[in-house]
């Protein structure tokens, strides 16, 4: 697979399409042979996930999905998630500090509260490797939290590509719908182009 690609998965019976629940990996190939998924708790099957125990069979159909940097050139690489949408920014991240990649690299992550924001180890320890610089916005900051507050405005998604070139700009976004097409109206009208902009989306009107 490719880092950013989602897969279908359904635990401990044999696989049938509507059982299947499509997960997004939050891995690099480049880790070795293990898959990492990120489940949010969303009142269906995705509730009862933590329950699974330890060494339950899992079949998984995939990779599926474009979500990807493969074939796309860019200078910045430029990342939008919005909660649960972090978990194939997450397998970016790992992939482009495994490869040594030295372009400049921005994240934006948006989510309600501090204990939403998943994987801050993973993207400190791509810190350390990457020229990468992070946004952190939550809408509900705890007293002294020092980033920014509120939701993700076109002022941030400015903000992530200021002093770059759009037209070098690779931009990937990830994250509710609303937000994902807010965001890329605002980096068309700066002069993103339009096959630099690539979405994973799961739901639709």
């Amino acid at each position: 697979y490719k880092a950013g690609q989602f897969v279908w998965v359904s635990f401990g019976c044999r696989p049938f399409p509507w059982r299947d629940h499509p997960y997004s990996l939050a891995s690099s190939p480049r880790e070795g042979g293990d898959l990492r998924l990120l489940i949010k708790s969303r009142g269906d099957f995705s509730a009862a996930a933590g329950a699974i125990a330890p060494g339950t069979i899992a079949y998984v159909d995939g990779p599926h999905g474009a979500f990807t940097l493969e074939g796309r050139a860019a200078g910045t690489i430029v990342l939008f998630a919005g909660g649960i949408g972090i978990a194939p920014i997450l397998g970016i991240l790992r992939e482009l500090q495994l490869s040594g990649d030295k372009r400049a690299v921005r994240l934006v992550y948006g989510v309600r509260e501090e204990s939403r924001l998943v994987g801050r180890d993973i993207i400190a320890a791509a810190q350390a490797g990457l020229d990468l610089n992070v946004d952190y916005i939550l809408e509900e900051p705890p007293p002294g939290w020092a980033g920014f507050t509120g939701a993700i405005t076109p002022e941030r998604v400015l903000g992530a590509i200021r002093g770059r070139d759009p037209h070098g700009c690779l931009c990937l976004l990830c994250g509710p719908t609303p937000m994902m097409l807010a965001a890329e109206r605002t980096l068309l009208d700066a002069g993103v182009p339009s096959s630099n902009i690539v979405y994973e989306r799961f739901d639709y009107d």
